[in-house]
């Protein structure tokens, strides 16, 4: 499976699954949606999970300060 999209929203939580919309709660195919977050959605189907992510080749990195870089621009 495909995620595709995700919507958060105060009062929902929505993801796009290979086009199909889902919510937190609901299927996809004979899993069950057991979380939804800002890049990823965590499907569970007996005991086995599967964590979808939004962006699968993007790995976080801490970010720099501001200063850091204001510093190396101006040398």
């Amino acid at each position: 499976p495909r995620l595709e999209s995700v919507l958060i929203a105060p009062n929902r939580r929505i993801a796009v699954i290979n086009g199909q919309p889902v919510s937190v709660g609901g299927m996809y195919g004979e899993a069950r949606v057991v979380r939804i977050s800002e890049s990823e959605v965590v499907l569970q189907s007996g005991d086995q999970t599967e964590t979808l992510k939004l962006f699968p080749d993007v790995e976080k990195k801490s970010i720099r300060t501001r200063a850091r870089r204001a510093n190396r621009i101006e040398r």
